[in-house]
Protein backbone atom coordinates (compact mmCIF):
# COMPACT_ATOMS: atom_id res chain seq x y z
CA UNK A 1 0.00 0.00 0.00
CA UNK A 2 1.58 3.38 -0.81
CA UNK A 3 2.66 5.81 1.93
CA UNK A 4 0.44 8.82 2.89
CA UNK A 5 3.04 11.53 3.03
CA UNK A 6 1.94 14.61 4.21
CA UNK A 7 4.01 17.74 2.54
CA UNK A 8 4.79 20.38 5.00
CA UNK A 9 7.15 23.01 3.43
CA UNK A 10 7.56 25.08 6.06
CA UNK A 11 9.32 27.99 4.46
CA UNK A 12 7.01 30.92 4.06
CA UNK A 13 7.09 32.66 0.60
CA UNK A 14 9.06 35.86 1.33
CA UNK A 15 8.60 38.18 -1.57
CA UNK A 16 10.09 41.21 -0.65
CA UNK A 17 12.98 40.16 -2.86
CA UNK A 18 11.19 38.62 -5.77
CA UNK A 19 11.97 39.00 -9.62
CA UNK A 20 8.48 38.90 -10.63
CA UNK A 21 8.39 42.22 -10.99
CA UNK A 22 9.53 44.89 -13.10
CA UNK A 23 7.15 47.62 -13.51
CA UNK A 24 5.34 50.47 -11.33
CA UNK A 25 2.37 49.86 -9.88
CA UNK A 26 0.70 52.62 -11.62
CA UNK A 27 1.89 51.43 -15.18
CA UNK A 28 0.23 47.90 -14.28
CA UNK A 29 -2.90 49.31 -12.94
CA UNK A 30 -2.97 50.68 -16.43
CA UNK A 31 -1.70 47.55 -18.49
CA UNK A 32 -3.68 46.21 -20.95
CA UNK A 33 -5.35 42.98 -20.36
CA UNK A 34 -7.70 41.67 -16.86
CA UNK A 35 -6.95 44.24 -14.46
CA UNK A 36 -7.13 44.05 -11.02
CA UNK A 37 -6.16 44.38 -7.47
CA UNK A 38 -8.88 42.88 -5.10
CA UNK A 39 -8.08 42.29 -1.25
CA UNK A 40 -10.66 39.38 -1.09
CA UNK A 41 -10.53 35.87 0.65
CA UNK A 42 -10.03 32.96 -1.32
CA UNK A 43 -12.85 31.82 -3.25
CA UNK A 44 -13.39 28.08 -2.82
CA UNK A 45 -14.84 27.63 -6.44
CA UNK A 46 -16.84 24.68 -7.13
CA UNK A 47 -19.64 22.85 -6.81
CA UNK A 48 -19.43 20.71 -3.26
CA UNK A 49 -21.05 19.88 -0.71
CA UNK A 50 -18.93 21.56 1.47
CA UNK A 51 -20.38 24.75 0.85
CA UNK A 52 -21.41 25.87 4.23
CA UNK A 53 -18.06 25.60 5.41
CA UNK A 54 -16.95 27.75 2.13
CA UNK A 55 -19.59 30.54 3.25
CA UNK A 56 -18.37 30.40 6.76
CA UNK A 57 -14.98 31.07 6.09
CA UNK A 58 -15.97 34.06 3.90
CA UNK A 59 -18.31 35.43 6.26
CA UNK A 60 -15.23 35.67 8.72
CA UNK A 61 -12.68 36.83 6.35
CA UNK A 62 -12.82 40.57 7.36
CA UNK A 63 -11.56 39.32 10.67
CA UNK A 64 -8.70 36.96 9.30
CA UNK A 65 -7.60 39.78 7.05
CA UNK A 66 -7.34 41.90 9.98
CA UNK A 67 -5.23 39.49 11.52
CA UNK A 68 -2.81 39.64 8.39
CA UNK A 69 -2.12 42.30 8.02
CA UNK A 70 -1.25 43.31 11.88
CA UNK A 71 0.94 39.22 11.33
CA UNK A 72 2.38 40.94 8.25
CA UNK A 73 0.64 38.25 5.68
CA UNK A 74 -0.28 38.98 2.35
CA UNK A 75 -4.26 40.72 2.35
CA UNK A 76 -4.65 41.40 -1.50
CA UNK A 77 -3.67 39.95 -4.95
CA UNK A 78 -3.36 41.24 -8.59
CA UNK A 79 -4.30 39.68 -11.89
CA UNK A 80 -3.19 40.12 -15.48
CA UNK A 81 -3.03 39.04 -18.78
CA UNK A 82 -2.14 39.33 -22.40
CA UNK A 83 -4.99 40.48 -24.77
CA UNK A 84 -6.21 37.51 -26.23
CA UNK A 85 -7.96 37.19 -29.76
CA UNK A 86 -8.85 33.85 -30.84
CA UNK A 87 -10.84 32.32 -33.37
CA UNK A 88 -10.13 30.29 -37.09
CA UNK A 89 -8.56 31.91 -39.30
CA UNK A 90 -7.49 34.62 -36.95
CA UNK A 91 -3.63 34.07 -38.23
CA UNK A 92 -4.60 36.06 -41.17
CA UNK A 93 -5.27 39.26 -39.29
CA UNK A 94 -1.22 39.68 -37.32
CA UNK A 95 -0.32 42.05 -40.86
CA UNK A 96 -2.80 44.94 -39.64
CA UNK A 97 -2.11 44.34 -36.10
CA UNK A 98 1.71 45.22 -37.29
CA UNK A 99 0.36 47.83 -39.04
CA UNK A 100 -1.74 49.55 -36.76
CA UNK A 101 2.36 50.02 -34.27
CA UNK A 102 3.91 51.11 -37.08
CA UNK A 103 6.42 49.07 -37.06
CA UNK A 104 9.16 49.12 -39.56
CA UNK A 105 11.54 46.28 -38.60
CA UNK A 106 9.77 42.69 -37.53
CA UNK A 107 11.20 39.81 -36.37
CA UNK A 108 9.31 36.67 -36.55
CA UNK A 109 10.33 34.47 -34.41
CA UNK A 110 10.10 30.52 -34.82
CA UNK A 111 11.45 26.84 -35.58
CA UNK A 112 12.30 24.97 -38.44
CA UNK A 113 9.69 22.51 -38.27
CA UNK A 114 6.77 25.28 -38.04
CA UNK A 115 8.65 27.40 -40.73
CA UNK A 116 8.60 24.53 -43.39
CA UNK A 117 4.52 23.67 -42.23
CA UNK A 118 3.08 25.99 -45.48
CA UNK A 119 -0.28 25.52 -43.82
CA UNK A 120 0.95 27.50 -40.41
CA UNK A 121 3.58 29.69 -41.51
CA UNK A 122 2.98 30.92 -44.96
CA UNK A 123 -0.92 32.78 -44.03
CA UNK A 124 1.51 34.67 -41.75
CA UNK A 125 4.00 35.39 -43.99
CA UNK A 126 1.57 36.81 -46.17
CA UNK A 127 -0.19 39.11 -43.86
CA UNK A 128 2.95 40.90 -43.39
CA UNK A 129 3.53 40.71 -46.89
CA UNK A 130 0.13 42.59 -47.63
CA UNK A 131 -0.36 45.09 -45.23
CA UNK A 132 3.48 46.17 -44.05
CA UNK A 133 5.27 45.86 -47.37
CA UNK A 134 7.32 48.30 -46.11
CA UNK A 135 8.79 46.63 -43.28
CA UNK A 136 11.66 44.85 -42.80
CA UNK A 137 10.90 41.26 -42.05
CA UNK A 138 14.26 38.83 -40.54
CA UNK A 139 13.14 35.17 -40.02
CA UNK A 140 14.47 33.61 -36.80
CA UNK A 141 13.60 29.75 -37.22
CA UNK A 142 17.09 28.53 -34.90
CA UNK A 143 14.60 27.91 -31.45
CA UNK A 144 15.50 24.94 -30.02
CA UNK A 145 12.86 22.62 -28.47
CA UNK A 146 13.20 22.79 -24.74
CA UNK A 147 15.37 25.89 -24.98
CA UNK A 148 18.76 25.98 -23.08
CA UNK A 149 21.08 29.34 -22.07
CA UNK A 150 22.93 28.57 -25.14
CA UNK A 151 20.03 28.37 -27.43
CA UNK A 152 18.11 31.65 -25.59
CA UNK A 153 21.54 33.46 -26.25
CA UNK A 154 21.87 32.51 -29.50
CA UNK A 155 18.52 34.33 -30.05
CA UNK A 156 19.32 36.92 -28.24
CA UNK A 157 22.00 37.90 -30.37
CA UNK A 158 20.14 37.61 -33.57
CA UNK A 159 17.86 39.98 -31.90
CA UNK A 160 20.28 42.70 -30.97
CA UNK A 161 21.63 42.94 -34.63
CA UNK A 162 18.19 42.75 -36.19
CA UNK A 163 17.15 45.59 -33.72
CA UNK A 164 13.25 44.85 -34.03
CA UNK A 165 10.46 47.45 -33.40
CA UNK A 166 7.87 44.40 -32.66
CA UNK A 167 8.69 40.90 -32.31
CA UNK A 168 6.15 37.90 -33.49
CA UNK A 169 6.51 34.43 -31.82
CA UNK A 170 5.00 31.67 -33.88
CA UNK A 171 5.18 28.19 -32.35
CA UNK A 172 4.79 26.19 -29.04
CA UNK A 173 6.54 27.43 -25.77
CA UNK A 174 9.58 27.10 -26.35
CA UNK A 175 9.19 29.54 -29.17
CA UNK A 176 7.10 31.63 -27.14
CA UNK A 177 9.80 31.57 -24.34
CA UNK A 178 12.93 31.70 -26.24
CA UNK A 179 11.11 35.69 -28.03
CA UNK A 180 10.47 36.89 -24.35
CA UNK A 181 13.98 36.41 -23.55
CA UNK A 182 15.10 37.81 -27.29
CA UNK A 183 12.75 40.52 -26.62
CA UNK A 184 14.30 41.62 -22.84
CA UNK A 185 17.79 41.38 -23.55
CA UNK A 186 17.82 43.36 -27.12
CA UNK A 187 15.75 45.44 -25.19
CA UNK A 188 18.63 45.66 -22.45
CA UNK A 189 21.34 46.36 -25.08
CA UNK A 190 23.03 43.34 -23.71
CA UNK A 191 25.18 42.35 -26.58
CA UNK A 192 28.30 43.39 -24.13
CA UNK A 193 27.44 40.58 -21.34
CA UNK A 194 27.08 37.41 -23.77
CA UNK A 195 30.41 36.30 -23.74
CA UNK A 196 30.89 36.34 -19.68
CA UNK A 197 27.38 35.02 -18.95
CA UNK A 198 28.15 32.13 -16.30
CA UNK A 199 29.67 35.48 -14.28
CA UNK A 200 27.50 36.02 -11.24
CA UNK A 201 28.35 40.14 -11.90
CA UNK A 202 28.94 42.02 -15.13
CA UNK A 203 32.20 42.64 -15.35
CA UNK A 204 33.60 45.70 -12.98
CA UNK A 205 32.77 48.96 -14.71
CA UNK A 206 30.02 47.68 -16.65
CA UNK A 207 26.93 49.01 -17.28
CA UNK A 208 24.77 46.10 -19.01
CA UNK A 209 23.17 43.95 -17.61
CA UNK A 210 24.51 40.28 -17.34
CA UNK A 211 22.35 37.09 -18.63
CA UNK A 212 21.61 35.94 -14.59
CA UNK A 213 20.68 38.92 -13.50
CA UNK A 214 17.00 38.74 -13.91
CA UNK A 215 16.77 34.82 -13.67
CA UNK A 216 15.01 33.49 -10.69
CA UNK A 217 16.92 33.17 -7.47
CA UNK A 218 18.89 31.01 -6.56
CA UNK A 219 20.41 30.13 -10.00
CA UNK A 220 20.41 33.83 -11.19
CA UNK A 221 20.49 36.72 -9.05
CA UNK A 222 16.36 37.56 -8.83
CA UNK A 223 17.10 41.10 -10.13
CA UNK A 224 13.95 43.29 -10.57
CA UNK A 225 14.02 44.41 -14.50
CA UNK A 226 14.62 48.14 -14.25
CA UNK A 227 11.23 50.09 -14.29
CA UNK A 228 12.79 52.67 -17.41
CA UNK A 229 13.10 49.50 -19.69
CA UNK A 230 10.73 49.62 -22.84
CA UNK A 231 10.19 45.89 -24.38
CA UNK A 232 9.37 45.65 -27.90
CA UNK A 233 5.35 44.64 -28.97
CA UNK A 234 5.27 40.89 -28.75
CA UNK A 235 2.63 39.11 -30.68
CA UNK A 236 2.78 35.42 -29.40
CA UNK A 237 0.74 33.28 -31.89
CA UNK A 238 1.04 29.61 -29.93
CA UNK A 239 0.80 26.66 -32.26
CA UNK A 240 0.11 23.68 -29.83
CA UNK A 241 -2.47 23.62 -26.91
CA UNK A 242 -0.01 23.18 -23.65
CA UNK A 243 1.96 25.85 -22.40
CA UNK A 244 -0.17 28.86 -22.39
CA UNK A 245 3.18 31.22 -22.61
CA UNK A 246 0.90 33.25 -24.64
CA UNK A 247 -0.53 34.80 -21.41
CA UNK A 248 1.69 34.55 -19.18
CA UNK A 249 4.87 36.65 -18.09
CA UNK A 250 7.21 33.40 -17.73
CA UNK A 251 9.73 31.94 -20.00
CA UNK A 252 12.07 28.74 -19.11
CA UNK A 253 15.04 27.05 -20.59
CA UNK A 254 18.01 25.11 -19.08
CA UNK A 255 21.08 26.56 -17.13
CA UNK A 256 24.12 24.90 -19.01
CA UNK A 257 26.59 24.99 -16.10
CA UNK A 258 24.00 23.20 -13.96
CA UNK A 259 21.83 21.78 -16.45
CA UNK A 260 18.59 22.34 -14.33
CA UNK A 261 15.92 24.24 -15.23
CA UNK A 262 14.70 27.78 -14.39
CA UNK A 263 13.72 30.69 -16.31
CA UNK A 264 12.59 34.67 -15.85
CA UNK A 265 9.13 35.99 -14.04
CA UNK A 266 8.11 39.59 -15.08
CA UNK A 267 4.74 40.64 -15.98
CA UNK A 268 7.03 42.65 -18.67
CA UNK A 269 7.34 39.60 -20.38
CA UNK A 270 3.74 39.26 -20.69
CA UNK A 271 2.92 39.40 -24.42
CA UNK A 272 1.31 42.47 -26.08
CA UNK A 273 -1.54 40.37 -27.92
CA UNK A 274 -2.11 36.66 -28.04
CA UNK A 275 -3.43 35.32 -31.59
CA UNK A 276 -4.73 31.66 -30.97
CA UNK A 277 -5.60 30.29 -33.96
CA UNK A 278 -7.36 26.56 -33.97
CA UNK A 279 -6.48 26.18 -37.38
CA UNK A 280 -2.97 25.69 -36.36
CA UNK A 281 -3.05 22.94 -34.68
CA UNK A 282 -4.10 20.66 -37.59
CA UNK A 283 -0.78 20.03 -38.32
CA UNK A 284 0.19 18.76 -34.51
CA UNK A 285 0.86 15.13 -34.44
CA UNK A 286 -1.14 13.21 -31.89
CA UNK A 287 1.46 12.17 -29.28
CA UNK A 288 2.94 15.93 -29.24
CA UNK A 289 -0.32 17.53 -28.85
CA UNK A 290 -1.05 14.51 -26.00
CA UNK A 291 2.15 16.14 -24.21
CA UNK A 292 0.70 19.54 -24.97
CA UNK A 293 -2.52 18.55 -23.33
CA UNK A 294 -0.95 16.58 -20.30
CA UNK A 295 0.35 20.45 -19.16
CA UNK A 296 -2.27 22.17 -19.78
CA UNK A 297 -4.19 19.62 -17.42
CA UNK A 298 -1.13 20.10 -14.93
CA UNK A 299 -1.54 23.82 -14.83
CA UNK A 300 -5.14 24.12 -13.78
CA UNK A 301 -4.83 21.26 -10.81
CA UNK A 302 -1.69 22.79 -9.64
CA UNK A 303 -2.65 26.44 -9.57
CA UNK A 304 -5.98 25.27 -7.95
CA UNK A 305 -4.44 23.42 -5.47
CA UNK A 306 -1.33 25.52 -4.71
CA UNK A 307 -1.05 27.63 -1.45
CA UNK A 308 -3.68 30.29 -1.20
CA UNK A 309 -2.12 33.74 -2.15
CA UNK A 310 -2.44 35.11 2.11
CA UNK A 311 -0.17 32.80 3.08
CA UNK A 312 2.53 34.70 1.53
CA UNK A 313 4.25 37.08 3.18
CA UNK A 314 3.76 40.56 2.11
CA UNK A 315 5.41 42.32 -0.24
CA UNK A 316 7.32 45.44 1.20
CA UNK A 317 5.58 46.93 -1.66
CA UNK A 318 2.94 46.78 -4.52
CA UNK A 319 5.76 46.60 -7.40
CA UNK A 320 7.35 43.48 -5.77
CA UNK A 321 4.35 41.31 -5.48
CA UNK A 322 4.95 38.36 -7.73
CA UNK A 323 3.30 37.30 -10.64
CA UNK A 324 2.89 33.62 -9.05
CA UNK A 325 1.33 34.53 -6.14
CA UNK A 326 -0.96 31.79 -5.12
CA UNK A 327 -4.70 30.25 -5.48
CA UNK A 328 -6.77 33.08 -5.77
CA UNK A 329 -10.78 33.92 -6.25
CA UNK A 330 -10.02 34.72 -9.80
CA UNK A 331 -7.83 32.11 -10.68
CA UNK A 332 -9.84 29.78 -9.43
CA UNK A 333 -12.36 30.30 -12.10
CA UNK A 334 -10.23 29.86 -14.87
CA UNK A 335 -8.37 26.64 -13.34
CA UNK A 336 -12.18 25.17 -12.73
CA UNK A 337 -13.75 26.07 -16.36
CA UNK A 338 -10.81 24.90 -17.91
CA UNK A 339 -11.20 21.23 -15.81
CA UNK A 340 -14.40 21.63 -17.44
CA UNK A 341 -13.41 22.04 -20.84
CA UNK A 342 -10.47 19.23 -20.30
CA UNK A 343 -13.29 16.38 -19.25
CA UNK A 344 -15.33 17.07 -22.59
CA UNK A 345 -12.38 17.29 -25.29
CA UNK A 346 -9.82 15.86 -23.91
CA UNK A 347 -9.08 12.35 -22.84
CA UNK A 348 -8.80 10.07 -25.74
CA UNK A 349 -6.27 9.80 -28.82
CA UNK A 350 -9.22 10.55 -31.39
CA UNK A 351 -10.07 13.60 -29.57
CA UNK A 352 -6.90 15.19 -30.21
CA UNK A 353 -7.54 14.36 -33.96
CA UNK A 354 -11.43 16.05 -33.84
CA UNK A 355 -10.74 19.86 -34.83
CA UNK A 356 -13.81 20.71 -32.84
CA UNK A 357 -12.01 19.56 -29.99
CA UNK A 358 -8.54 20.81 -31.08
CA UNK A 359 -10.42 24.16 -30.78
CA UNK A 360 -11.79 23.65 -27.13
CA UNK A 361 -8.28 22.33 -26.09
CA UNK A 362 -6.79 25.79 -27.52
CA UNK A 363 -8.98 27.64 -25.78
CA UNK A 364 -8.59 25.80 -22.71
CA UNK A 365 -4.61 25.92 -22.81
CA UNK A 366 -5.06 29.98 -22.48
CA UNK A 367 -7.56 29.80 -20.08
CA UNK A 368 -5.20 27.64 -18.18
CA UNK A 369 -3.02 30.38 -18.82
CA UNK A 370 -4.34 33.02 -17.42
CA UNK A 371 -4.95 31.02 -14.15
CA UNK A 372 -1.50 29.53 -13.24
CA UNK A 373 -0.08 33.07 -14.50
CA UNK A 374 -1.48 34.75 -11.79
CA UNK A 375 -1.55 31.85 -9.30
CA UNK A 376 1.19 29.82 -10.25
CA UNK A 377 1.94 26.03 -10.13
CA UNK A 378 3.71 23.92 -7.54
CA UNK A 379 5.22 20.26 -7.09
CA UNK A 380 4.66 18.93 -10.38
CA UNK A 381 6.56 21.49 -12.50
CA UNK A 382 9.14 21.43 -9.69
CA UNK A 383 9.78 17.63 -10.23
CA UNK A 384 9.44 18.04 -14.31
CA UNK A 385 12.39 20.01 -14.70
CA UNK A 386 15.07 17.45 -13.83
CA UNK A 387 13.66 14.54 -15.67
CA UNK A 388 15.02 15.06 -19.43
CA UNK A 389 18.61 15.32 -17.72
CA UNK A 390 17.94 12.58 -15.60
CA UNK A 391 16.64 10.21 -18.39
CA UNK A 392 19.54 11.22 -20.55
CA UNK A 393 22.06 10.65 -17.71
CA UNK A 394 20.39 7.09 -16.88
CA UNK A 395 21.21 6.01 -21.00
CA UNK A 396 17.12 5.94 -21.57
CA UNK A 397 16.12 5.16 -24.67
CA UNK A 398 12.40 6.53 -24.47
CA UNK A 399 11.12 7.87 -28.04
CA UNK A 400 8.79 10.63 -27.85
CA UNK A 401 5.73 10.10 -29.96
CA UNK A 402 5.31 12.35 -32.28
CA UNK A 403 8.81 14.36 -32.18
CA UNK A 404 11.43 14.04 -34.66
CA UNK A 405 14.73 12.95 -32.84
CA UNK A 406 14.83 12.05 -28.78
CA UNK A 407 17.67 14.08 -29.16
CA UNK A 408 17.83 18.07 -29.18
CA UNK A 409 19.56 20.79 -31.05
CA UNK A 410 22.93 21.67 -30.54
CA UNK A 411 23.40 24.77 -28.16
CA UNK A 412 23.05 27.24 -31.22
CA UNK A 413 20.13 26.16 -31.92
CA UNK A 414 20.67 24.59 -35.16
CA UNK A 415 18.72 21.32 -36.05
CA UNK A 416 15.71 20.90 -37.50
CA UNK A 417 13.69 22.04 -34.61
CA UNK A 418 13.21 19.24 -32.62
CA UNK A 419 16.61 17.96 -32.71
CA UNK A 420 19.85 16.91 -34.69
CA UNK A 421 20.98 14.33 -32.23
CA UNK A 422 24.67 16.29 -31.74
CA UNK A 423 23.71 17.18 -28.35
CA UNK A 424 23.01 13.55 -26.80
CA UNK A 425 20.12 14.53 -24.40
CA UNK A 426 17.26 12.35 -24.62
CA UNK A 427 13.75 14.77 -25.63
CA UNK A 428 11.11 14.07 -23.08
CA UNK A 429 8.62 16.63 -23.76
CA UNK A 430 7.59 19.11 -20.95
CA UNK A 431 4.38 17.22 -20.91
CA UNK A 432 4.89 14.13 -20.19
CA UNK A 433 8.07 15.26 -17.76
CA UNK A 434 5.20 16.79 -15.45
CA UNK A 435 2.41 14.15 -16.47
CA UNK A 436 4.78 11.25 -14.73
CA UNK A 437 5.04 12.90 -11.34
CA UNK A 438 1.68 14.87 -10.70
CA UNK A 439 0.08 11.26 -9.47
CA UNK A 440 2.30 10.88 -6.80
CA UNK A 441 2.33 14.31 -6.24
CA UNK A 442 -1.22 14.83 -5.32
CA UNK A 443 -1.55 11.74 -3.34
CA UNK A 444 0.86 13.80 -0.82
CA UNK A 445 -0.85 17.51 -1.65
CA UNK A 446 -4.16 15.87 -1.07
CA UNK A 447 -3.34 15.79 2.64
CA UNK A 448 -2.65 19.37 3.05
CA UNK A 449 -6.11 20.73 1.63
CA UNK A 450 -8.20 17.73 0.84
CA UNK A 451 -10.99 20.28 -0.12
CA UNK A 452 -9.55 21.47 -3.26
CA UNK A 453 -7.83 18.69 -4.30
CA UNK A 454 -11.31 16.86 -3.92
CA UNK A 455 -13.19 20.05 -6.35
CA UNK A 456 -10.70 19.75 -9.17
CA UNK A 457 -11.37 16.08 -9.17
CA UNK A 458 -14.71 16.52 -9.48
CA UNK A 459 -14.38 19.06 -12.30
CA UNK A 460 -11.99 17.25 -14.18
CA UNK A 461 -14.49 13.70 -13.77
CA UNK A 462 -17.82 14.93 -13.53
CA UNK A 463 -18.58 12.78 -10.57
CA UNK A 464 -19.15 13.68 -6.69
CA UNK A 465 -17.26 12.31 -4.45
CA UNK A 466 -18.84 11.13 -1.16
CA UNK A 467 -19.56 13.72 1.60
CA UNK A 468 -18.01 11.92 4.48
CA UNK A 469 -14.83 10.69 2.17
CA UNK A 470 -14.42 14.95 1.10
CA UNK A 471 -12.20 15.71 3.94
CA UNK A 472 -9.87 12.03 3.62
CA UNK A 473 -6.58 13.08 2.29
CA UNK A 474 -5.25 9.66 1.28
CA UNK A 475 -8.89 9.42 -0.31
CA UNK A 476 -9.19 12.02 -2.55
CA UNK A 477 -5.44 12.12 -3.35
CA UNK A 478 -5.83 8.77 -4.53
CA UNK A 479 -8.76 9.52 -6.73
CA UNK A 480 -7.47 11.96 -8.21
CA UNK A 481 -4.20 9.83 -9.08
CA UNK A 482 -5.65 7.23 -10.53
CA UNK A 483 -8.45 10.08 -12.91
CA UNK A 484 -4.42 11.99 -14.24
CA UNK A 485 -3.23 8.24 -14.78
CA UNK A 486 -6.69 6.89 -16.79
CA UNK A 487 -6.15 9.93 -19.43
CA UNK A 488 -2.77 9.26 -19.12
CA UNK A 489 -3.40 5.47 -20.13
CA UNK A 490 -5.89 7.00 -23.00
CA UNK A 491 -3.51 8.94 -24.51
CA UNK A 492 -0.84 6.32 -24.49
CA UNK A 493 1.79 8.27 -22.81
CA UNK A 494 4.09 6.88 -19.99
CA UNK A 495 3.01 6.71 -16.36
CA UNK A 496 5.54 6.77 -14.81
CA UNK A 497 9.26 7.68 -14.21
CA UNK A 498 10.51 4.19 -14.49
CA UNK A 499 8.72 4.34 -18.13
CA UNK A 500 11.21 7.11 -19.33
CA UNK A 501 14.03 5.12 -18.50
CA UNK A 502 14.74 6.76 -14.88
CA UNK A 503 15.57 4.64 -12.13
CA UNK A 504 16.13 5.38 -8.55
CA UNK A 505 19.65 5.95 -9.19
CA UNK A 506 18.85 9.17 -10.41
CA UNK A 507 16.72 10.43 -7.60
CA UNK A 508 19.85 12.14 -5.65
CA UNK A 509 20.59 14.26 -8.20
CA UNK A 510 17.14 15.00 -9.13
CA UNK A 511 16.68 16.13 -5.68
CA UNK A 512 19.44 18.64 -6.52
CA UNK A 513 18.32 19.97 -9.20
CA UNK A 514 14.71 20.41 -8.27
CA UNK A 515 15.42 22.03 -4.52
CA UNK A 516 16.42 24.93 -6.73
CA UNK A 517 12.99 25.70 -8.12
CA UNK A 518 12.14 27.78 -5.03
CA UNK A 519 9.70 30.01 -7.15
CA UNK A 520 7.48 26.89 -7.86
CA UNK A 521 8.36 24.54 -4.50
CA UNK A 522 6.89 27.52 -2.13
CA UNK A 523 3.93 27.62 -3.30
CA UNK A 524 2.80 23.46 -2.62
CA UNK A 525 -0.03 23.80 -0.56
CA UNK A 526 0.53 22.94 3.17
CA UNK A 527 -0.92 22.06 6.14
CA UNK A 528 -0.34 23.49 10.00
CA UNK A 529 -0.79 19.47 11.30
CA UNK A 530 2.15 17.07 11.97
CA UNK A 531 2.87 14.63 8.92
CA UNK A 532 1.08 11.20 9.58
CA UNK A 533 2.90 8.17 12.04
CA UNK A 534 4.27 6.51 9.41
CA UNK A 535 6.37 9.68 8.21
CA UNK A 536 8.70 11.05 10.73
CA UNK A 537 8.10 14.91 11.97
CA UNK A 538 10.99 15.52 11.18
CA UNK A 539 11.01 15.04 7.88
CA UNK A 540 12.94 17.48 5.46
CA UNK A 541 11.81 18.87 2.26
CA UNK A 542 14.11 16.45 0.78
CA UNK A 543 12.88 13.58 2.34
CA UNK A 544 9.42 14.27 1.15
CA UNK A 545 10.13 15.06 -2.45
CA UNK A 546 12.20 12.30 -2.25
CA UNK A 547 9.71 10.10 -1.46
CA UNK A 548 7.45 11.01 -4.60
CA UNK A 549 10.25 10.70 -6.49
CA UNK A 550 10.59 6.82 -5.71
CA UNK A 551 6.62 6.96 -5.90
CA UNK A 552 6.41 7.82 -9.38
CA UNK A 553 8.77 5.28 -10.26
CA UNK A 554 5.65 3.15 -11.44
CA UNK A 555 2.49 3.47 -12.22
Amino acid sequence: MRCAVRLVIERALDCCGCPCHGTTHKARLLARGVRGSAGVGCARGGESDADDARGAEMAGYDDAKRRRERSGREYAFEVATSVLRFGRGVSREVGLDVQELGAKRVLLVTDRNIASLSKVHQPVLASLRKHVPQATLSVYDGVRVEPTESSVLHAVAHAIEFKPDVIIAQGGGSVLDTAKIANLYSSLEFSGALESRHCSVPAEGSTLPHFLDYVNAPIGRGLPIPRHVHLAPLIAMPTTAGTGSETTGTAIFEHDALSAKTGISSRLLRPTLAIVDPLSLETVPIGVGAAAGMDVLCHALESYTARPYYERAAPSAPNVRPAYQGANPVSDVWALQTLKMLRESFGSREKLGDPRHQEQLALAASYAGVGFGNAGVHVPHGLSYSVGTAASRGLSVYQADGYVSTCASDGNGNGNGNGDGKSGKVLVPHGVSVAVVAPAVFRVTAHADPLRHAEAFEALTGESLPSAQRADGAYVGARLAEAVLDIMRALQLPLSLGDVGITSREIPAMLDATLLQRRVLDLAPSSPSAPPADHSPSATERDLLSHILHDALTA
